[in-house]
């Protein structure tokens, strides 16, 4: 092979950017998403790689919430993101009010999300982050997370399918709570695979 090229920078230099994530497409396009703070917003921004070269990075989400962590997966041509969604009471961050995730279709006209994904999946009595998605030989698509067990508790690793029409789950990956590390997924022919961080942890924490 040639080894490696030299590094390029895709992101606008006047804003922080951070947590990257990348896919290939068959054609041979790539794909690029990370989030970005900028204007007083946290947001997801991208940029595609086509003929040769990364074109100019564009803004993905532009929601209230703060919307981080940004995971791909790439079906049928099409590339899909899940990402993490946060409000807080003003600027305090020791004051959440919700904590979500969500996954869509990157679509000509924007995200184009599951129907249900906030009723059955991430509704905003749930506290979820850290999402990963992936599909399956037969188009059904994934998406794994950490579920909070509670203020003075961890979180435990979740997944949920979707058929096309309807979700499934969630399934307990691990009836053990852990940490905020991303629960990893990917599919053979046969079979579905999640692998996710083991914590020793207690089972609770006094204040």
């Amino acid at each position: 092979g040639k080894g490696a090229g030299r590094p390029v920078r895709i992101s606008s230099g006047e804003a922080n950017s951070y947590n990257p994530a990348v896919v290939a497409l068959e054609d041979g396009s790539l794909f690029a998403a990370w989030d970005s703070l900028r204007n007083g917003s946290a947001d997801i921004y991208g940029a595609w790689y086509r003929n040769g070269r990364w074109e100019k990075e564009r803004r993905i989400t532009s929601d209230a919430r703060v919307e981080r962590h940004p995971a791909l997966a790439v079906r049928d041509g099409e590339v899909w993101m899940a990402w993490q969604m946060q409000s807080y009471r003003g600027l305090r961050l020791n004051s959440l009010t919700e904590q979500r995730i969500a996954v869509a279709r990157l679509g000509k006209d924007g995200l184009e999300a599951p129907v249900g994904l906030f009723d059955e999946v991430s509704p905003a009595r749930r506290m979820l982050l850290r999402p990963r998605v992936a599909f399956d030989s037969g188009g059904r698509l994934w998406l794994a997370g950490r579920e909070s067990l509670g203020q003075n508790s961890g979180w435990r690793p979740v997944v949920w399918s979707y058929s096309g029409r309807q979700w499934s789950g969630p399934s307990v990956m691990m009836d053990h709570q852990g940490r905020w590390r991303p629960v990893s997924v990917c599919s053979s022919e046969k079979r579905t695979v999640g692998v996710c961080q083991y914590y020793d942890l207690p089972a609770g924490w006094d204040n």
